[in-house]
This record gives structure tokens, sequence and C-alpha cells, in this order.
């Protein structure tokens, strides 16, 4: 049985209460930026009684530890260790543009983090027991490097022409194509769930090997994909970094180098200079907005880099870009109307390296029905349409 099955509980449903360590229970409440306050609320009970669980004075029933384990995000066994366990603390690695300190993350954010890392720690063990290899990350960079030289270089390595690029459907499947891609090179990609705009746009862990990218679902999904280059800008670069502004607000010369690494991939110099409208217009042209909109269509990339793009390659002039800024900052987009499809939702916050790897790792044997619906977030009578679309048909779930 693979090792990262750590979520079954090890404890009996016995009438007395279960013995915990209050150590443990201190350590994931912060591990996840809860304050007593809160994690009580969540339980709940009165917070000088959860106090008092922390303080090994009194002991919380079954049930309450059963769902301090789901709001902490972690397996009730987990109490039970005498000390904590050795994990990393991605939170802290993090390089924070603007200077965000890690103690202000919202608890929603930690707790994010603590599932994606999760995510890549079962992938890396369902490649031990799949007897299979990480794939090497070819390509790498330093800030002494050109941009436009890397970004060529990664298109090589990925595989992918910008014939491929505009022949996609849409942006969505742009997204979804760009991260099947990069996960098959090694690059982890994984989506954000219900967190605001404002506290987090994406970040990169610069572990190895699987290295970890994660945007925020609350942003476009232009913008999501500028952002998975970004990232994959740092991760070239050797960094684990945290964004929370637009990306192109960031002055710094790492955050230069990555927009431009980003906007130079996805807007490739020779592809872009060669067709027919830039030809036309020449240098220091004058575009208006729906020349630009139709553009950056064509290429799935939002309005907002593709006239940055036509900046850096001297294609527009100063008036039109100011003018066209101001279209862009003026535009409100739509609010997102909820709901959707779970079985899509889900998918787009795994990828398709883990799910794929969790329904191989079952048939081979090595995980049971529930790791898999656990490692999916569904219930097993969910696993049929989860198999149909990872895996293109119902072959174990008829």
């Amino acid at each position: 049985m693979a090792k990262f099955i750590f979520f079954r509980s090890i404890l009996s449903m016995s009438s007395t209460r279960p013995h915990i360590n209050p150590q443990i229970l201190t350590w994931a409440r912060e591990r996840v930026n809860y304050d007593p306050v809160q994690l009580a609320g969540k339980v709940p009970v009165p917070v000088n009684r959860y106090q008092q669980w922390e303080r090994g004075e009194e002991r919380p029933t079954h049930r309450q530890l059963y769902k301090l384990a789901k709001v902490l995000g972690r397996s009730p066994g987990i109490f039970h260790l005498r000390q904590p366990p050795e994990e990393p603390q991605p939170r802290l690695e993090m390089r924070r543009v603007y200077g965000v300190a890690p103690e202000e993350d919202s608890p929603a954010f930690s707790l994010d983090v603590q599932r994606i890392m999760n995510r890549r720690d079962i992938v890396l063990d369902l490649l031990e027991v799949l007897d299979e290899h990480a794939p090497e990350i070819l390509v790498s960079a330093s800030l002494q490097d050109n941009p436009e030289q890397i970004a060529r270089a990664v298109r090589e390595w990925l595989g992918v022409s910008t014939e491929d690029q505009i022949n996609w459907e849409n942006e969505g499947v742009a997204l979804k194509a760009w991260r099947n891609i990069l996960e098959r090179k090694g690059i982890l990609s994984f989506q954000m769930q219900a967190i605001p705009i404002d506290q987090v746009r994406g970040f990169a862990l610069n572990y190895r090997p699987m290295p970890v990218i994660a945007f925020n679902s609350n942003d476009s999904v232009n913008g999501r994909i500028f952002t998975l280059f970004h990232e994959a800008g740092h991760i070239l670069l050797g960094e684990s970094v945290l964004h929370k502004q637009f990306l192109w607000q960031e002055r710094d010369q790492h955050e230069f180098w990555c927009n431009r690494f980003s906007a130079a991939f996805l807007l490739p110099r020779d592809a872009l200079l060669s067709h027919p409208i830039l030809r036309e217009k020449g240098e220091q042209a004058e575009w208006m907005i729906r020349e630009v909109k139709t553009l950056s269509r064509l290429y799935k990339v939002s309005a907002a880099v593709m006239i940055r793009r036509l900046q850096t390659l001297n294609r527009i002039n100063t008036s039109s870009y100011n003018t066209i800024q101001e279209e862009i900052d003026r535009y409100q987009p739509p609010e997102s109307s909820g709901g959707g499809n779970f079985y899509n939702t889900q998918l787009a916050r795994l990828g398709t390296f883990l799910p794929t790897l969790a329904f191989e790792g079952y048939y081979s044997g090595e995980i049971s029905t529930r790791d898999l619906a656990v490692i999916m977030g569904t219930k097993v009578g969910n696993l049929g349409r989860f198999e149909e679309k990872v895996m293109g048909s119902t072959y174990a779930f008829r």
C-alpha cells in the first residue's frame, strides 16, 4: 500500500474521548493561520474550552476531533503522534512580492497551500509505487539570460508551435492544453479555489522533482494563462515566490524578467511580427482596441498582454498604447455566476497528471477505491464519471 495514504483515521468510535497530543493540535492550527477564536467557532465550541484542549486540560469528543481534522485539512490520526511530522513550510519559503508576510495569509489560502503540497506528495509517492520517474526539467535560466532566448528554448522543449496555439478553440481549451503540456514535462499546476484575487494571484514552489505552480480560479482565464508562464519563469530561475498584485504592477528585476519571459513565450517575436496586421502597420503604429482584441483572441492572451508585447517590439505608438490601456483599466469583467460543473471544477483544481496517476495506481492495485475517491475529492459513487473524463472510459467503474 502506498505510503501517502495518510488520510485514514486510526480512531475507534468508542464512547471514551480520544487521547490526543495537544502539541499537535496547536501545531496544526498554527500551520494554517487560524487563531483559537476562529477555530473554536468552526467546531463550534466556546473558545475557553478549545484552549483547554490545547493545554491538555480537556479532550474533544470523537465527533469534535473529526470536525477539527476536517477544518485543519488533516487526518484525525495525526493528533495521536508524539511530535509534529516533518513537513516543508512552503508559505514561509516563498519570496513575497510587496513584502506580504506569511502571518498575513488567510486560513483559506494557508489551507489551500497545504492541500496543494499534499497533492504533490501524492504524485511523488504514486510515481514511486508505479516505478515511474519524474520528468526532468531540461531548461534553466538566470537573470542575465535574455528572456526572449529562454522563451524560444522553452517552446522547443515543450514542442508547441504557434500554429497549435492559434488552432485551440478558445482560452479555456488553451489553459487546459498548456497545463497538460507543462505537467508532462515535470511542472505540476494546481488551481486555487475561492480565494479572493486581492489575496493571491499565483505562486511558484521550486521543489524538485515536480515543482508546483498555483493560480487563482477567481482570475480571468487569460490572466491564469499569463500567471502560469510567469510562475514557470520563476521556476526556471530557481525561485519560490508568492504574487498578490497584478503581475504587470511588479517592478523588481525578477518580476520584470518573468513578465518578459511569459509575454515572449505566449507571443513569439517572429510569429507575431509576421502576422499580416503587423506587417501592414509597421513600427510605432496606431492601433484601435478592437484590432488588439482580435489579435489577442487569436493567441489566447489578454489585450493587456498584447499591447505590452507590441510596445516591447516597438509596434505601437505611445498615444495608442495609453488610450487602449485606459480602456482596459475601465473595463469591469462580469461577476462569476458560480455553480458550474462539479467534475470540471475538481479537475481544474487537480490538473491531469495527478488524476491519471491515481487511476493508474488503482488499476495496478496500489491504492484502494476509497484512497482514489479521497485523492479525487469526491464520493466513491462519482468515480465512474471521473474515470470517463480522465481515462476516456469506464473500465473499472461501469
